[in-house]
């Protein structure tokens, strides 16, 4: 038998029903959610970029702003290929000047080679994740 928590978070699609095992309470996500930080708490802070790219079909390439704890709303395209993908990443490292930029080589590929071949310094694939999906790392030329 589920408990009632169980119950609403599996049977209803209650996810503000806080479960015993889980990694990140449902509290905590809401009150991050509400937070809202004034440009001179992020002024200054290390800006990191993240990008998942897509090649063809239903999925879209996403790009993920983050200075210090703020992350921006998620940029989202559909249908773009390699050049075009490389493109707006280029265009969001010449606008927010970041730190780094983790490109998912699992489609990004191309994005990589591109924006290196634009001057951004390779480090390979600097992390292995879960299920050994690589994630390469740019840095912004000097």
């Amino acid at each position: 038998s589920m408990s009632d928590l169980a119950w609403r978070q599996e049977m209803l699609c209650d996810f503000t029903a806080s479960a015993f095992d889980i990694l990140i309470p449902i509290d905590l996500v809401s009150q991050a959610c509400s937070h809202h930080y004034l440009d001179g708490d992020v002024m200054g802070a290390e800006c990191v970029i993240g990008v998942d790219v897509a090649r063809f079909g239903d999925d879209s390439t996403v790009a993920v702003v983050r200075r210090g704890l703020v992350a921006f709303e998620p940029l989202v395209w559909h249908g773009l290929n390699t050049i075009e993908a490389a493109d707006r990443i280029g265009e969001l490292i010449r606008v927010h000047r970041p730190h780094a930029v983790f490109v998912d080589a699992g489609r990004g590929e191309g994005v990589i080679d591109t924006l290196r071949n634009r001057g951004a310094r390779h480090h390979g694939d600097t992390f292995r994740r879960p299920g050994d999906r690589r994630v390469a790392l740019c840095q912004q030329s000097d």
